[in-house]
C-alpha cells in the first residue's frame, strides 16, 4: 500500500502524493500549479492517514471446491501410476538373483538370444506356487490401479464442479462482514 503525503498549497488545501510522484508537479483543486519535492523532501511532509482496509481473500469456495478436486485427482492419479508401473520384483524363493545376472552378462549376445528364445517358448506348465501368488499380487494391484483411477476421475468431475459454480461477488461478501451502523 502506498503512503500518501499531504503537500500543503498556499490557498490552505493539501494535495494527496506519493513517493512516485517526486520531482513532478500537480496541480491543486484551486488551479494553482505545485512542484513536488524531492524524496529527501518527503521528511518534511505530514503523512496522510489512510482507512484501514479489511484484507480481501480471493479465495472463495469456488477455488476451494476447485483446489480439492485437483488434489483428489492428482493424489489418486500418482497412486494409480505407482500401483500400475512399480510393482515389487518377483523373487523366487532359492534362487540367487545375482548368479543368474552374472551368468547373463558372462554370455555372448548370440548365447543371450538362444536362452532367451528357449524360455520365450515357455517353461514347464506346471507352475510354481510362488509364481501364482505373484500373478495374483500383479492381479491385486492392477484392481487397485483402476479404483485409484476411479478416484481421480472423482476428483476430476470436483473439480469441474469447482469451476462451473457461479462467481461469488465480492461487494455482498464484504458487505456481510461489514457490522450494520446503528
Amino acid at each position: 500500500m502506498k503512503t500518501l503525503y499531504a503537500l500543503p498549497c498556499p490557498c490552505g488545501q493539501t494535495v494527496d502524493v506519493d513517493r512516485t510522484q517526486a520531482g513532478l508537479a500537480v496541480n491543486c483543486a484551486c488551479g494553482r500549479r505545485l512542484e513536488v519535492p524531492t524524496i529527501r523532501g518527503f521528511a518534511d511532509l505530514e503523512t496522510k492517514a489512510q482507512p484501514a482496509s479489511e484484507p480481501t481473500s480471493t479465495w472463495g469456495p469456488r477455488q476451494g471446491v476447485m483446489f480439492l478436486g485437483v488434489a483428489i485427482a492428482l493424489l489418486a492419479s500418482t497412486a494409480a501410476i505407482y500401483a500400475r508401473f512399480f510393482p515389487k520384483p518377483n523373487r523366487i524363493q532359492g534362487v540367487d538373483h545375482a548368479a543368474v545376472v552374472k551368468l547373463v552378462d558372462e554370455k555372448t549376445p548370440t548365447q543371450t538370444f538362444e536362452l532367451w528364445s528357449e524360455l520365450s517358448r515357455g517353461m514347464d506348465r506346471q507352475e510354481l506356487p510362488e509364481m501364482l501368488q505373484y500373478w495374483d499380487y500383479l492381479a491385486q494391484r492392477n484392481r487397485w490401479s483402476w479404483v485409484a483411477w476411479g478416484v481421480a476421475a472423482l476428483g476430476g468431475v470436483i473439480a469441474a464442479v469447482g469451476a462451473l459454480m457461479p462467481k461469488e461477488d465480492t461487494k455482498r461478501r464484504q458487505s456481510a462482514r461489514t457490522p450494520a451502523r446503528t
